[in-house]
């Protein structure tokens, strides 16, 4: 099948998810599963997901999110009186 179609039949299942009130990250994600199942068959796409979202997490940019959303909760819960 062509990828535009793919990509368009996307779309259209991810808006109706959305309709249907499915939170916005999840409606996403099972659409992008979906697709990338499509165009690269199951066993490409567990790998890719696997091995990507390691490499995202591991990288070593990732490691100050955490502590920068640690500040951010010190800093709400510690206001001046």
């Amino acid at each position: 099948m062509d990828p535009v179609v793919i990509g368009l039949r996307g779309i259209i299942f991810m808006l109706v998810l959305l309709l249907c009130g499915v939170h916005i990250a999840l409606s996403l994600g099972v659409s992008g599963l979906l697709g990338s199942i499509a165009l690269n068959g199951i066993e490409a796409t567990i790998w890719q997901s696997t091995s990507l979202s390691y490499n995202i997490v591991a990288a070593q940019d990732m490691v100050t999110l955490p502590l920068f959303i640690f500040m951010g909760i010190l800093a709400g819960v510690m206001k001046p009186k």
